[in-house]
């Protein structure tokens, strides 16, 4: 039997759930950005040490 109080309680734990996966995902793109930007710092710094 469906009932709003399940429902409720059921969608607040997703809610929860979706917002610490969220957290993790902001956290790992902020290292993948935090990468990238290294890695062409590094690049720009390579191609005008060569040329």
């Amino acid at each position: 039997m469906f009932s709003l109080k399940t429902f409720l309680k059921n969608s607040h734990c997703l809610y929860k759930e979706i917002n610490n996966k969220k957290k993790i995902f902001a956290l790992h793109l902020k290292i993948f950005f935090t990468l990238i930007f290294l890695l062409e710092n590094l690049y720009i710094f390579a191609m005008l040490n060569l040329s």
